[in-house]
């Protein structure tokens, strides 16, 4: 076979093949445009698998309510970082403090417990929970059973009447004084610790207490 032979042949050999594409492609447009392809490809499409291949978490499991529990629960032992308003705070509390049976901070007390950073440890055993405030000066320690009253001494010598509850994974507790004025005090965990949340009722200032878990 000559040298222009050999090449008219391949010529014809690649019109055969684009001929064959172009009708195989006209067929495939034809398939891509039937409603039955699109029924098809609706139902089976790549997105519909990708979303019904995620896994769903059993919520209802034993182990996974246990362990969103670890994640969550607010017993631990935590280190003082940083307070907020905790000052005005006190001095709204302070206010109070015209008779020896009303609620106060006096000064020196209270710019001691501002430069403070004390350590938090929160712990439960069956129906018990013990706070303790522990800093180089005192450590203040309240037991209690959720949603009964309790006492709590106070280091000016005023004695509380509190009920602390539990809301969501976090503890409430809320304080009456000998003078009816109230104050709430809420452990709200975060992800990194705890922040004490310290509201006074009648003059509505809230003074705040940030804890890291160790």
């Amino acid at each position: 076979m000559t040298e222009e032979q050999g090449d008219y042949a391949l010529d014809r050999h690649f019109i055969n093949i684009i001929d064959a594409s172009n009708s195989e492609e006209t067929t495939a447009s034809n398939i891509l445009k039937s409603k039955s392809f699109e029924l098809v490809h609706s139902e089976n499409s790549p997105q519909s698998v990708r979303k019904c291949s995620k896994r769903i978490p059993n919520t209802s499991s034993q182990e996974h309510y246990r362990q969103e529990r670890e994640m969550t629960s607010i017993v631990g032992t935590y280190q003082h970082e940083s307070n907020e308003n905790l000052d005005e705070y006190f001095k709204a509390v302070g206010m109070l403090k015209a008779t020896k049976n009303e609620c106060g901070v006096p000064y020196i007390p209270r710019k001691l417990m501002c430069m403070s950073s004390p350590r938090l440890e929160i712990s439960n055993h069956d129906d018990k929970w013990t706070i303790r405030t522990i800093t180089m000066i005192r450590m203040a320690e309240v037991t209690f059973t959720l949603g009964e009253e309790y006492e709590e001494y106070m280091p000016t010598g005023v004695i509380l009447k509190n009920v602390t509850t539990l809301e969501g994974d976090n503890l409430v507790t809320v304080s009456v004084g000998p003078n009816n004025s109230k104050v709430l005090r809420k452990y709200e965990i975060t992800k990194d610790g705890v922040v004490l949340i310290m509201t006074h009722e009648k003059s509505g200032q809230i003074g705040k207490r940030y804890f890291k878990r160790l």
